[in-house]
């Protein structure tokens, strides 16, 4: 029988297991995957980036322009998500993650399996979204 971590174990562990070595070894393991393929999409973007010149006509130029903005665009949302990636690890290693950055209370595995760089219950994020509009 296999000692890993998967999603459904971690899912069926009891409540008081929140945050054990087990499950914060999940997540730094999860954490770590989604950093090394956000920083190979990343590259891919950038090289993308630098790599396209177009001399064609103006519709080769307009579709080239098209797909640079495209890239330029991902690469600003990797470069994002690799902060909060990295941000999230930190938060790790201090014993912090899993944890609301405002009120304290456990943030939730569901929420963290959706968004593992995630700093905030969805009460307070929903909260601060809505004081931003």
């Amino acid at each position: 029988m296999s000692t890993t971590l998967d999603e459904t174990r971690l899912l069926a562990m009891p409540e008081e297991d929140y945050m054990n070595q087990q499950q914060r070894a999940f997540f730094e393991a999860y954490l770590q995957r989604l950093r090394n393929e956000t920083r190979l999409r990343l590259a891919e973007a950038r090289a993308g980036i630098e790599g396209r010149r177009c001399w064609g006509d103006a519709m080769d130029r307009a579709v080239a322009e098209g797909n640079q903005t495209f890239l330029l665009r991902q690469a600003e949302r990797d470069t994002e998500r690799l902060g909060r990636i990295d941000a999230a690890l930190e938060r790790l290693r201090h014993d912090e993650y899993g944890y609301c950055l405002e009120s304290g209370e456990a943030i939730g595995l569901e929420r963290l399996l959706l968004d593992p760089a995630a700093k905030y219950t969805r009460a307070v994020q929903s909260r601060h979204e809505r004081t931003r509009h």
